[in-house]
Order: C-alpha cells, then sequence, then structure tokens
C-alpha cells in the first residue's frame, strides 16, 4: 500500500485538475514532508479506507458467473476492461469507499480515491471525474451522490448486460461488448 500510495504521488504534480490541486495543497509536496511524514501515512490511513470498503462492497457485488467470466478470458484488454466494470461497480455501490467519502464529506478521501485509480479505470471514468471536479468546487455533495448513484447503475447495466452475452453467445462477443464499453460507445 505504501508503495502504490508513494509512486501514485509522485505523478500528481505532472497532472491537471481539482482533485490533484486539492490533494497537493492538502498534502504538500514529499520534499517538503519532516520525520514522521504526518502527511503521508495520514494519505495511507485514507487509502487503506479505500481498500477496505472496497473489498467489502466487491464480495457483496460479484457473482460467481463473473469470475467464470474473467477465468475464460484470453485476451489481456478485455481481462482489465472486466476487473475494472466489477471494481467501480463496488466502488459506486452503497458500501463503497465513494458512498463513504460523501456520506462523511471527506474530500480527502474522495479526491484520493480518483488520484489513485488505474489508467483503465480513469479512462472508463474521464467524464465522470471532470463533473465530480465542477461539483467539489461548490462543495456539492448532493451532485456527486448523484453522480456516484448513476455510475453505479451504469457500471451494474453493463455487468448484467456481459453475464447475459457470456451465457446466451459466446467470449469474443463479450470482448467486442467490453471494447465498445472501454471506448465510450456503449453507456
Amino acid at each position: 500500500i505504501k508503495f502504490r500510495l508513494w509512486d501514485a504521488v509522485q505523478n500528481w504534480f505532472n497532472k491537471k485538475g481539482e482533485i490533484y490541486e486539492f490533494l497537493i495543497n492538502r498534502f504538500k509536496h514529499p520534499s517538503t514532508w519532516n520525520y514522521p511524514y504526518e502527511n503521508f501515512y495520514r494519505m495511507i490511513e485514507k487509502f487503506c479506507r479505500i481498500v477496505l470498503y472496497h473489498e467489502i462492497s466487491e464480495q457483496e457485488e460479484t457473482l460467481s458467473t463473473w469470475r467464470k467470466i474473467i477465468k475464460s478470458c484470453e485476451n489481456a484488454k478485455t481481462e482489465h476492461i472486466l476487473r475494472s466494470i466489477q471494481d467501480l461497480i463496488a466502488d459506486f455501490s452503497e458500501k463503497g469507499p465513494l458512498n463513504v467519502a460523501i456520506k462523511e464529506k471527506d474530500k480527502e478521501l474522495l479526491c484520493l480515491y480518483f488520484a489513485v485509480q488505474k489508467p483503465y479505470q480513469k479512462k472508463m471514468l474521464t467524464n465522470t471525474i471532470s463533473q465530480i471536479e465542477k461539483a467539489l468546487i461548490n462543495n456539492n455533495w448532493e451532485k456527486i451522490n448523484s453522480l456516484r448513484v448513476a455510475q453505479f447503475e451504469k457500471w451494474k447495466n453493463n455487468y448484467r448486460n456481459i453475464i447475459e452475452i457470456f451465457e446466451s453467445k459466446d467470449f469474443e462477443e463479450v470482448r467486442n461488448i467490453t471494447d465498445k464499453i472501454f471506448e465510450g460507445g456503449i453507456n
């Protein structure tokens, strides 16, 4: 967790957007940190909460059929997309880290969540991140929550469609739909 977070922090200073600006202003540049690195340890605590709530919600949201689909996957890109969909459903769910951040109005947790996302999730959330950044400027937690709910429904619908395709057609069709989802052709 420390390594993944440290690696992410190093990239924030080259990024633009409200999320990165907030995190940089809140936690400062690592070169300014003094031992015992309180800022970094505060980030680690937040990141651990993200991981914890993600894992709890993922256990509730993942079906055995989804695991079969991932096991059947022989294409790395398709597997990354499938795992990203699974992660996004968990994260945007009622028990996920985003809902916790919204309920607690915890800007650090919310911004950190988006800042540490892997490239596939960031690409799949490009428009949502932009909308959340606009809502953050105004501290509009109601808008952020409505975006969370909409994203949960979107990814849950994609999840159901993929399962239906997997059960009724071949895996090539699963690959085709995941490619369309990834490229933004299916909402």
